[in-house]
């Protein structure tokens, strides 16, 4: 009699596993953040830059670098603004950095043929 009871449990919870993982999987599947997504090469190269390469604007610097891909083109976008006292040469040699980094992830991954590097600068008054 006691194994019958033990063995009604085991049972039990063996025909509940797929009604658990079932319940989980739908609460999942209602979630938007839980939809599959692929990035494009560029989105993973803009991710990949602005991780490692971003500059936040701060008072003592005067401009910042983030990194963005362009919709309907091969190319990617270094978005810099700054303050109208910047230190342009530090600016520049930032934005020079920037280029080299891209350039260099796009050869290794070969992209380099097809990949474009574009700039946006704009001023920034408080």
């Amino acid at each position: 009699m006691r194994n019958q009871k033990g063995f009604r449990g085991q049972l039990l919870f063996l025909l509940l596993i797929p009604a658990i993982v079932t319940f989980g999987q739908t609460k999942q599947n209602d979630l938007q953040g839980w939809h599959p997504y692929t990035p494009t090469r560029l989105e993973w190269l803009a991710v990949e830059a602005n991780s490692t390469s971003s500059i936040s604007l701060t008072e003592n610097l005067g401009f910042s670098i983030s990194f963005a891909p362009i919709e309907k083109e091969d190319a990617i976008l270094i978005f810099v603004s700054h303050s109208p006292t910047v230190d342009r040469a530090a600016m520049n040699a930032a934005i020079r950095n920037s280029r080299d980094l891209i350039n260099m992830i796009a050869k290794q991954k070969g992209w380099s043929v097809w990949l474009r590097i574009k700039e946006h600068i704009s001023v920034i008054n408080y």
